[in-house]
């Protein structure tokens, strides 16, 4: 963990990050792991701390011995897969969610829900996507390389998602994962 901070700072050429996650719950590994990532943050190497995909037994079980709260838990979070759980016992512990994969890799972007609620807003399925996080008070993370589409990504502002429109999104939610599952890991 200390290699890595140190080669990331060097490529970088700066002296700290603002934000340095734990990318995976790794068996055996990730206490002593977040131990080095709280000596990185009291070194100022990494202005805030935070973890990736863990669930809520690893947040319970990191909360019970750590004198720092992660600033983040980076996990996978969409309409396809609302884990609202995850997230109010995040909440709880003022630990924000950051969602990767929030236009869950366009796989779902003629989902008919979906559609509807662009066309009716006047925005697009992508869109729809980010607000809906957005309203949920996650930090979304879309992804592109294409700079319409990274335009259109951050021009979600326009328009909010009503009440009705966020609880038909929520229904969509049937654990879709696009991406690794860590609920496995003990």
């Amino acid at each position: 963990t200390h290699r890595a901070i140190d080669k990331s700072l060097e490529l970088l050429q700066t002296d700290f990050v603002d934000l340095y996650l734990i990318h995976w719950p790794v068996t055996d590994l990730r206490h002593e792991t977040w131990e080095a990532m709280i000596e990185i943050y009291d070194q100022r190497k990494a202005r805030s701390i935070g973890v990736s995909n863990y669930t809520e037994e690893h947040i319970e079980e990191l909360m019970k011995k750590s004198p720092i709260t992660p600033v983040v838990n980076q996990v996978e979070m969409t309409p396809f897969l609302y884990q609202k759980s995850l997230a109010e016992k995040c909440d709880s512990y003022d630990i924000k969610i950051q969602a990767y994969s929030p236009l869950a890799r366009a796989k779902f972007m003629e989902n008919e829900t979906i559609q509807s609620m662009a066309n009716s807003h006047g925005v697009t399925p992508a869109q729809i996507m980010i607000r809906w996080s957005v309203e949920k008070g996650f930090i979304p993370l879309p992804r592109s390389s294409n700079e319409n589409r990274i335009k259109e990504n951050i021009d979600i502002y326009n328009f909010e998602l009503t009440e009705n429109d966020m609880l038909e999104l929520d229904k969509l939610s049937d654990n879709t994962r696009v991406s690794w599952d860590p609920t496995g890991v003990k």
